[in-house]
Formats: structure tokens, C-alpha cells, sequence
């Protein structure tokens, strides 16, 4: 039997002004409590989690929880989700259990999290589409009252063409269902007095080619310049355009119907706009766990799994406390990546949250200022300031994004080892991901590195590669094994990492920088003896960022090693390379082509 929880000293759970309020996750009061959870005083919710002395309460063996989980006590239900093993991984069915706040306490498993102002005490986490609104409403109000780096996006930026979703409403609140038609911001259909109008981005898989989304070509266009039928849009773009409706905007961009896809001209001037398009965007809709425009937003089958309780407690002499109790605190890069745990064995799946693997996605992610993520189990927020989940609105305060801008070499001052350190890890990113045309690799990419020209002010961007990361950079290497293009057009020059079909990584350099920022700067000693002499190559588009004509050249200055033998390859696909029979290095060819010319003809 558990025992009466002691109230700390000067605090009685007995004074008439305590109380403590229990609401689910369904936003219905937990009116059944069990006698033992009854008893929990007010005092044990108000006391500050950052205290580093462990407070607790004494509860009920797990056995007897389950009993009365099963008789309907809410709290309960929410403890016994799942079950409790001691160090040698035995259930605990008759052990005495706590519950417990403080430093040590408040990150396990069962997390116990306090709701900060503003945020109000049962914020949604439902997953359905009035919960979402709201919560929706909430991020973006918080992060425009209180994200100094969220707030400093100018507004002089409109895209060439933009959907109305107001073009039929005739002066009255549009309806949900209302036809809408593609405008152009520079022929006057858009109003220009003061700031340029807010416009919502929608981030979605286009999917394979039989169900390709509705499009804007050079034919149809004069006819989606006149109307665009709600009911022929995929649902994905109705489910945009009734939530842009929602929340109070007018205008939504769509990359296949605000870009003419059969016009490369058109592609290539609106592809270089994709930095300003995303970062001056209202907020992105990202549809993540649709793997093409039919499937919506969010998948109505989903639900999220995670029970939890919000708390409101009142002890009558602390601050009103609220707090929510969840089950299994869901980490945001898990939810993002789709990663989930089968229970007990352990297994890990990956979900179908599709966008997550598009690299076209990667740069709708990177440069929108704000974004909802429909995941595959709840919303997602991200934002210059915040990460966080529908289970955890609020929950965690990030610095993702710096606004800062380094001076002077990349590897050389401090301030810059961040801003190196991200862009190594969106490329290592990017590379995981996949692409319909391999031919877009550098376009895809190009907004991103169109948005870090302003942290290397000095140098210049090269394929995938900045001049002052170099010839560090070069020290790239393939994460899988070889892979063949299925496309004989030329990519990116072989000594970018743009160029491999498969993953790649910067271990190398990311060592390097670790060590000089650690003050340890002794660089491998082939670094001083090599030196790069100059770059030669031609934009496609006139584009420096986006993709290049073939012939691009590196001009470097060193030692040179000649007529190695190649011996054998080992599990990794690596050869390793001799020179009179010692052996001096090893190479990893990109393509599996490339391996077997290089075990039939040696290295040359």
C-alpha cells in the first residue's frame, strides 16, 4: 500500500485554495481518479522542477495500477502505457512505484514538463483538422510576438505568380470550396500599397509520374490565369488552399502551378528565386508524410499514439502551476525523420514520411522562416527559434538558425566554425536524399547556398563547395557503396561531392575544424602543399549557384602521385592503392563502373 505523500515544510495539502484540475489529451476532464491518485496534493504539481532535490510521491505497485487503469482511472491508463523494468530487465509487478519531480526526474521516459507563458493548459494535440487550426494559430502567433530572429524578413518580395484563394469570393469571407485563378504579382492583379501582401508556401512530393499534380504549362496558362477549379486540384492542394483560407491569408504558392514547367527559361528564373520565395513566405505548409498531391496534408488515418494529461494545480501558496504529463516524450528529429520503435523487440521502422527524403525539400525546409510539418504521427513546428511537436507545443527553444554573419578564412576564427559545421551537414543531408531529375542536383541546392553567400562573403561557391573550405573539402567520401547515374547528362564535376549517386561525408574536415577549435591547429602536412590555383566553369542558366555546363575545372599545385597499383578491394567497395609493393593510400571510385575499370586497369 502506498503511503500519504508529506507535504513539504509550511505547505499543507489540506488548505481550502489547493486544488489540482486533470484534462486528456481528447480536452474531456479526467473526473475518474483511483483513491491513490486522488490523494496526490497540489503541492507535489507546484513545486519547481528545476529544485535539485528529487520530490516525490509514493503511488501503487504496477500490478495494481493496471487493475485500476482497467476500472478507468485516467492517471493510471497514462502511467501504465508502459511497462517498468529494474537493471536486470525484469517487469516490476509488485515493486512500489513513485512519481517525481526534479533535474533528475523530469527527462526519463514518462515526461513531466511545465507549460510556460503564453502558452495556455490543454493546447491541442488531437489529430484532426480543428486542433490543428488552432495549433497552428498558436505557433504562429507566438513566433510573431516573440521570435526576434523569426521577425527581421523583409516584405518588399513577392513571387512572379502567386494562386488567389480569394478570386471568387465577390467582396464576402471566401468559401472553403471556392474556385481560385493564378495571378502575376507584376501586371497590378495584386495590390502594392505598403508592404508587399503575405503569401503561403506549400512544401509536398510530387510523386511518380502517374500521379503527377496538376500543372501550369505554356498552354494552359492564359486559362489558369483565368480560373482554377477547386474540385480539379489534387486533395493535397485543396487541403492548402482551404487551411490558407483558415488562416486569414489570401495568396499561396504551388511550385507546379506558379511555375511554367514546360518553359526552361521560366524554370531557371523561378529556380533562382527559391531563397527569396521560402525565406519571405507567411509560413510552409510541408505535407511530410504524403508521398504525393493526392494524399493531403495529413493522412487521415493518422492518429497520435501518445496519451497525456495536462495539469493545472493551485496549492495556495506557490504560483498556479500548469504542466503536462505525457507518456513518452517524442523527440522532433525522430518525428521528423519517421523513425519509430517497435516494442519489446526493439526494431526500429522508418515510416512513410516521404518528403523527409526529397532534396528539393531540403531547401523548403532550410530557407522558410516558418514551417508545419504534418508528420507522420502529429504537426511539427519548426522556426528560427523553435522546434516542436503537437505532444509538446512549446518544447524546446533552439538556435537552428544564426543570423550572425562571420568575418574573415572560414577555419581560421571561431565565429565561423558554426556556420561551416551547418552547411557540412546539409550537404551530407542532401546527399541522402533523393531526386526525380538528376540533372536538378546543383539547382536543388542552389537557394540554400544562394542564402550562405552572406556568411562567406569572400568566397566563391563552386559546385557544392566554397573556395575557402578548399582543398579540405576535397577529403569528401562515399557513406555507401558505388552507385551508377541512371542518366548519362552531365551532373557535377567529379571532384565535387554533387557528383557521386550516393551518400556522402565530411568526417575529414569536420575533424580538422573540431581540432582547431579545440586549439589543437596542426592540419594534416599535405595541406600545406597543395594549393588551389584557380576554377573555370560556365553557369547552364547564368546561374553560379545553380547547375553548370560541362568542363568545369579545378586548377591545383602539388605533389602528385602517378602509376599506383591498385590491389584489393575491401568490404567497402575501397581500392587500395601500391606503389613498389607498399602500400600508399586507397581510393573509392563513385560508380560501380568506375570500380571495375580501376580493378582491370589499376589506378592511373
Amino acid at each position: 500500500m502506498s503511503t500519504e505523500p508529506t507535504p513539504p515544510e509550511d505547505e499543507s495539502s489540506g488548505d481550502s485554495n489547493t486544488q489540482t484540475i486533470f484534462v486528456s489529451s481528447n480536452d474531456k476532464a479526467v473526473t475518474k481518479l483511483c483513491g491513490i491518485c486522488s490523494k496526490i496534493p497540489a503541492w507535489f504539481w507546484t513545486r519547481e522542477l528545476e529544485n535539485d532535490e528529487e520530490i516525490s510521491v509514493e503511488l501503487q505497485p504496477f500490478k495494481e495500477m493496471q487493475t485500476e487503469a482497467q476500472n478507468g482511472c485516467g492517471l493510471c491508463q497514462l502511467l501504465c502505457s508502459e511497462e517498468y523494468y529494474n537493471e536486470w530487465g525484469y517487469v516490476l509487478t509488485n515493486t512500489l512505484l513513485e512519481l517525481g519531480t526534479g533535474k533528475l526526474v523530469k527527462n526519463r521516459k514518462r515526461g513531466f514538463i511545465p507549460i510556460p507563458s503564453p502558452w495556455r493548459p490543454c493546447s491541442p494535440a488531437a489529430a484532426d483538422e480543428k486542433s490543428d487550426l488552432i495549433l497552428i494559430q498558436d505557433w504562429i502567433a507566438n513566433c510573431q510576438l516573440h521570435h526576434t530572429n523569426c521577425s527581421n524578413v523583409t516584405k518588399d518580395f513577392l513571387p512572379t505568380r502567386l494562386l488567389d484563394v480569394e478570386a471568387f469570393s465577390n467582396g464576402r469571407s471566401p468559401k472553403l470550396e471556392d474556385d481560385i485563378k493564378l495571378v502575376r504579382s507584376a501586371s497590378g492583379q495584386i495590390p502594392k500599397e505598403g508592404p508587399a501582401p503575405q503569401y503561403i508556401t506549400l512544401s509536398h512530393c510530387w510523386g511518380p509520374p502517374e500521379r503527377r499534380p496538376i500543372t501550369t504549362t505554356q498552354a494552359n496558362l492564359p486559362v489558369r490565369m483565368e480560373r482554377i477549379s477547386f474540385a480539379a486540384l489534387p486533395r493535397t492542394f485543396q487541403d492548402a488552399v482551404v487551411l490558407t483560407r483558415k488562416l486569414e491569408q489570401r495568396y499561396l504558392w504551388i511550385d507546379s502551378l506558379c511555375i511554367i514547367q514546360d518553359d526552361e527559361n521560366d524554370w531557371a528564373q523561378e529556380a533562382s528565386t527559391m531563397a527569396d520565395v521560402y525565406t519571405q513566405s507567411y509560413c510552409t505548409l510541408a505535407a511530410l508524410s504524403s508521398g504525393d498531391s493526392t494524399a493531403g496534408l495529413r493522412k487521415k488515418t493518422q492518429t497520435n499514439p501518445d496519451m497525456l494529461i495536462d495539469i493545472s494545480a493551485n496549492d495556495g501558496h506557490n504560483e498556479p502551476f500548469n504542466g503536462r504529463l505525457v507518456s513518452n516524450p517524442n523527440i522532433w528529429d525522430s518525428e521528423y525523420d519517421g523513425w519509430w520503435v517497435s516494442e519489446p523487440t526493439g526494431t526500429k521502422y522508418r515510416p512513410n514520411n516521404p518528403l523527409r527524403y526529397r532534396a528539393w525539400a531540403l531547401q523548403e525546409k532550410e530557407l522558410s522562416t516558418r514551417v508545419v510539418h504534418f508528420g507522420f504521427r502529429q504537426l511539427l513546428w519548426e522556426c528560427g527559434e523553435l522546434e516542436a511537436t503537437a505532444q509538446l507545443p512549446w518544447y524546446h527553444a533552439v538556435r537552428k538558425r544564426t543570423r550572425r554573419r562571420p568575418q574573415g578564412s572560414i577555419l581560421s576564427k571561431p565565429l565561423s566554425y558554426r556556420m561551416t559545421a551547418r552547411w557540412l551537414n546539409i550537404c551530407e543531408d542532401y546527399s541522402s536524399r533523393s531526386l526525380t531529375k538528376e540533372t536538378d542536383k546543383l539547382v536543388a541546392l542552389s537557394g540554400i547556398a544562394r542564402s550562405y553567400q552572406k556568411y562567406f562573403p569572400n568566397d566563391k561557391y563552386m559546385a557544392g563547395l566554397w573556395s575557402s573550405h578548399l582543398p579540405l573539402a576535397l577529403l569528401w567520401e562515399r557513406t555507401g557503396f558505388p552507385k551508377d547515374r541512371y542518366t548519362t547528362e552531365y551532373i557535377a564535376p567529379s571532384w565535387s561531392w554533387t557528383h557521386p549517386a550516393t551518400n556522402i561525408s565530411f568526417e575529414r574536415i569536420n575533424l580538422q575544424i573540431l581540432t582547431r577549435k579545440m586549439g589543437r591547429n596542426k592540419p594534416d602536412k599535405w595541406l600545406d602543399e597543395l594549393e588551389v590555383v584557380g576554377f573555370k566553369g560556365q553557369p547552364k542558366h547564368g546561374d553560379e549557384y545553380g547547375a553548370l555546363e560541362e568542363g568545369v575545372a579545378l586548377e591545383l599545385k602539388g605533389a602528385l602521385l602517378f602509376e599506383a597499383d591498385a590491389g584489393q578491394v575491401d568490404t567497402w567497395a575501397s581500392i587500395h592503392l601500391y606503389k613498389n609493393g607498399v602500400k600508399v593510400g586507397y581510393c573509392e571510385p563513385d560508380t560501380v563502373s568506375g570500380l571495375v575499370e580501376a580493378q582491370l586497369n589499376g589506378a592511373r
